[in-house]
C-alpha cells in the first residue's frame, strides 16, 4: 500500500522489538538477563534515540501478549509508528492499522517495506531500497541489492535505525541499475 510519510519529520525503521518474548533472549543472544529487563531496555533505547515528533515504520513482530500488552508498550513509545504486519503481531488491537507492506518516497528515495526479505520488489530495478525484519540477522546481505534488515538485533545498541544509518548502510552496496 502507498502511504503518505510527513517530509519534515524525522523517520526511523525498526522491527522484531518481540515485547514480552521471553524466548527471544536466548534465540537473539540478547544481552538480558529477564524479560522485564529486556522490555524496560528496549523502550528506554528506543526513546533515547527517536524524538516524539518522528515517523517510525515497524516492520512486524511487535509485542508477545494481548492488546492490553500492546498498549502497555505502544503508549510508551515515540513517534508516530506505523505498522506492517509480521508472524507474531495479532496482539495489535484491530482499530491499529496494519499494512502487509508499504511503500513510500522520503527525500528523493523510494522504500519498500515488509516484515519478510524479498529477492526483488516494486521498483527494485530502480534503486527502490527494500527494509524488512522477521530474520533477525540471520541472512547473508546481499551487496548487489538496496535492501536491509532493520530488526532491533541487527542494530549495535538493539534500537531503531534512523534514515541517515539506512542511507549510509545503502552507501556500501554494489547495486548497478538494470
Amino acid at each position: 500500500m502507498k502511504i503518505k510519510i510527513d517530509q519534515n519529520l524525522p523517520l526511523f525503521f525498526s522491527s522484531d522489538l518481540h515485547y514480552n518474548h521471553a524466548r527471544i533472549i536466548q534465540y537473539t543472544n540478547r544481552p538480558f538477563n529477564s524479560v522485564t529487563e529486556m522490555n524496560g531496555e528496549l523502550i528506554r533505547r528506543w526513546n533515547e534515540k527517536v524524538p516524539k515528533n518522528a515517523t517510525v515504520i515497524f516492520d512486524g513482530d511487535f509485542v508477545f501478549g494481548n492488546s492490553n500488552t500492546f498498549y502497555e508498550v505502544y503508549n510508551r513509545l515515540n513517534g508516530q509508528i506505523i505498522f506492517v504486519y509480521g508472524n507474531h503481531d495479532k496482539p495489535i488491537p484491530k482499530e491499529i492499522r496494519k499494512y502487509d507492506v508499504v511503500e513510500f518516497s522520503y527525500n528523493k528515495n523510494y522504500f519498500f517495506c515488509s516484515h519478510y526479505a524479498h529477492k526483488v520488489w516494486n521498483l527494485s530495478h530502480h534503486g527502490s531500497i527494500h527494509l524488512y525484519g522477521h530474520s533477525h540477522g540471520s541472512l547473508e546481505d546481499d551487496k548487489n541489492a538496496l535492501s536491509m534488515d532493520v530488526g532491533i538485533d541487527c542494530h549495535k545498541n538493539l534500537e531503531p535505525f534512523s534514515l541517515e544509518e539506512v542511507l549510509e548502510f545503502m552507501k556500501t552496496k554494489e547495486w548497478k541499475p538494470i
